[in-house]
């Protein structure tokens, strides 16, 4: 007997076909949970989805897993983090920022969640966390970055970034401000990428190849939600197209994005100079990831998820 991930996965490349039961039609209805690191595309992958499926019934479709606005390492507390995602019903999709535990995988995993898990070169994530600061965007104490800026220029704000920082006032949760460096919170949230009922999709490709992208999504959602409900899917060929249409038509309705500035990839190439590309191999230093074959090179994060060949970048 297959294992249930190995199912998923032929479900998901359409090499599976549906089967009415006692002649009753399949009815399918996405649960899809939309997951990102903060700056990865989220938004962008919400963009696909809106034209298939509509928000969870909840004030807000977003469940997180970390304090500040998801720029911190606090997990929030196991009764918050559980009734936001418990929200997701049937026929409707859920977002967020989500760090990886094993018991938020078997609950997601559970509720039948098409989880769809986003990631972009972290480098371009940091610039881009600090285009969003310098715009207003939610964050932990926002005007000493400000400050800094407009002192010291973009560039010492993309360091602060890659750093992290500590502040001076005390949040809800009684500790003071802070937020982590990119690497520093991005690995909580890579052990996504080795789950394999989950799509993961890289932000780059995601703008580049879209309809390709949208049909990845439709036979990994029909795919999961039949496969919850017993069945395995088969999608008709009009059915794929008028989907994957409507999907990518979307995508470029930037304006519905709350945080889209400009969606494009290597932008810290713009802004890394010598000392700077110094700074983050300090933070994405080559590693022994556990997974990794014994021949296999240490590697750092940006070399291991593809953005560079070779550590000499």
């Amino acid at each position: 007997m297959e294992a249930l991930p190995e199912l998923d996965l032929k479900a998901q490349a359409g090499e599976l076909e549906t089967e009415p039961v006692e002649g009753k039609p399949v009815v399918v209805d996405y649960r899809i949970f939309i997951n990102g690191f903060p700056k990865a595309g989220t938004h962008l992958v919400e963009q696909y989805i809106k034209p298939i499926c509509p928000p969870m019934k909840a004030d807000k479709p977003w469940a997180g897993s970390f304090l500040g606005n998801s720029w911190t390492e606090t997990w929030v507390e196991d009764y918050r983090l559980f009734r936001n995602i418990g929200w997701l019903n049937d026929g409707a999709y859920a977002k967020g920022h989500m760090g990886y535990r094993r018991d938020i995988e078997m609950f997601l995993w559970g509720i039948g969640a098409t989880v769809i898990f986003v990631f972009r070169d972290p480098r371009d994530i940091a610039v881009s966390q600090t285009n969003h600061i310098l715009r207003g965007g939610f964050h932990p104490e926002p005007e000493p970055f400000q400050e800094l800026v407009e002192k010291d220029g973009f560039r010492a704000g993309l360091r602060r970034c890659i750093e992290g920082w500590q502040g001076a006032k005390v949040g809800p949760d009684g500790k003071p401000h802070y937020y982590s460096g990119v690497i520093a919170r991005w690995r909580h949230y890579a052990p996504w990428l080795g789950v394999p009922w989950v799509l993961s999709l890289k932000f780059e490709q995601l703008i580049s190849d879209r309809e390709e992208m949208a049909e990845w999504i439709v036979r990994a959602c029909v795919g999961r939600a039949a496969l919850h409900r017993g069945y395995v899917a088969r999608i008709p060929d009009d059915v794929m197209e008028q989907s994957v249409k409507r999907m990518v038509d979307a995508t470029y309705q930037t304006d519905k994005s709350p945080t889209y500035y400009k969606g494009t990839s290597r932008q810290w190439e713009e802004h890394f100079d010598e000392e700077l590309r110094a700074l983050w191999k300090q933070y994405d230093p080559p590693f022994k990831h556990e997974k990794d074959d014994e021949d296999k090179p240490p590697m750092s994060w940006v070399v291991r998820l593809g953005y560079e060949k070779t550590e000499d970048w």
